[in-house]
């Protein structure tokens, strides 16, 4: 901590990883190790927090990146929440942030679908949520678009798994098989309520939005759908 400085990264700059701090250290709330690295021009140690878990590049401009870490938390009378962000970057230049909580300790996977076959979008961002627990725990996606200038967090798709109390929510975009042009529909099956020892009543659900280039809206030309049916526990 008392070495001198050997150089100044750049946002997006890409790094080789040479060697590992035996010890962890805490800066900001955040425990990480310290990592020896090495660019085209310097080396030196750098602090895990400032490197990206994941970084991947959009379909639509493949000079433009985004790198995926942990910002920091956010804390309550009882209880504190990951805070996540992802960063555009062209260049090495920061075009645009967005931060989001995370209610698992971690995350399967975060990649981009490309823009299927929405106007006036690049990528769709998806980032997977694992079931952390038993059953009821939660599960899904988080979907933010990049309109190629700035994001929009545009849904929490988050369900639980619990066998026949199970929710599950999901996109359906245009170019899926049932899709609709300009259309999303939002797809949800839910637990209803247990109507004898047997037999449990569930619902379905579909919603349609169009997106307008900067958020995502009810679409005021079609109705929401939705229905229920009976199964055996």
């Amino acid at each position: 901590l008392n070495c001198e400085k050997t150089g100044i990264l750049r946002i997006g700059q890409r790094i080789v990883l040479e060697k590992r701090s035996e010890k962890a250290d805490t800066i900001n709330e955040i425990k990480s190790y310290w990592y020896k690295i090495k660019t085209e021009n310097t080396s030196g140690w750098i602090f895990g927090s400032f490197i990206a878990q994941q970084a991947f590049g959009s379909i639509a401009d493949p000079a433009v990146k985004f790198v995926y870490g942990l910002k920091g938390f956010e804390h309550h009378e009882n209880w504190s929440l990951k805070i996540y962000q992802i960063r555009a970057i062209k260049n090495n230049q920061e075009i645009d942030r967005i931060e989001f909580p995370i209610y698992t300790t971690y995350i399967n996977s975060i990649k981009t679908i490309g823009n299927q076959g929405l106007n006036d979008l690049k990528d769709v961002i998806v980032i997977d949520i694992p079931c952390t627990g038993e059953c009821g725990c939660t599960t899904g996606e988080l979907v933010v678009f990049w309109n190629g200038e700035k994001f929009s967090k545009v849904e929490e798709l988050l369900g639980s798994a619990d066998a026949w109390a199970s929710d599950f929510i999901q996109f359906i975009y245009p170019t899926d098989m049932e899709g609709i042009e300009n259309t999303i529909v939002k797809f949800s099956e839910f637990y209803i309520d247990e109507i004898s020892d047997d037999k449990i009543k569930r619902g379905i659900k579909k919603e349609y939005f169009i997106w307008t280039g900067n958020e995502l809206i009810s679409d005021p030309t079609k109705k929401t759908e939705e229905k229920s049916y009976i199964i055996d526990k």
